[in-house]
């Protein structure tokens, strides 16, 4: 089956979709102990630096290709969510420059933009789109993308990434106000070290 027919969206399940589901639902698993996603063996501990591990969705039941969910969250509003899905493909690369992870970026980015479209979302922008190391230099490379935002009168920041690993799809959205940017970059460089250890394995 294409990849066109296989699209993130493609049983209405958009990131915005997803938030609210995670304001609704909390995890079924304990917070305590570490979470593995069967398929690819990632293993999401309980906390990772100053966040915490606050919940996780599965969408098995609805369609096995939408894989899960994973949020992390901070004490000052910092806000992690981590998919990990295949969409049904059997084949996913891990190079970002693949023109498949691209699009994946670009779905993502959709996704935001019909949230601005339907008033969730004003005056967004996309600050920049590249392919970067996760981490530091040496550090696997991704597809990055940071856009800011107005919602609910608060300007926002939100930075997305797409890889590929053991044919899925990782995909991570890390939002915070600007009134705490300092202490969420720190938060964010924490994830990204995780990450980067995790995507060697």
């Amino acid at each position: 089956m294409s990849q066109r027919n296989h699209r993130w969206t493609r049983s209405g399940l958009t990131l915005a979709a997803v938030f609210v589901l995670f304001a609704a639902l909390a995890s079924a698993q304990s917070t305590k102990d570490e979470y593995v996603e069967r398929r690819t063996g990632i293993g999401f501990p309980a906390a990772i630096g100053s966040l915490r591990r606050w919940g996780v969705v599965s969408f098995a039941e609805r369609d096995p290709g939408l894989g899960i969910a994973v949020r992390y969250t901070t004490n000052k509003g910092c806000r992690g969510d981590i998919f990990v899905y295949n969409l049904g493909l059997a084949e996913i690369p891990s190079d970002p420059d693949d023109q498949v992870i691209a699009q994946q970026l670009q779905q993502a980015l959709g996704d935001i933009r019909t949230q601005e479209r339907t008033g969730t979302y004003q005056d967004v922008s996309v600050q920049r789109s590249e392919v970067a190391h996760l981490g530091g230099a040496g550090s696997p490379k991704v597809r990055h993308a940071v856009l800011s935002y107005v919602e609910r009168g608060k300007r926002e920041e939100s930075h997305l990434y797409v890889t590929g690993y053991k044919n899925h799809f990782i995909k991570i959205r890390f939002t915070f106000a600007e009134q705490v940017r300092e202490s969420c970059l720190a938060a964010l460089g924490e994830l990204s070290g995780w990450w980067s250890v995790t995507l060697r394995k």
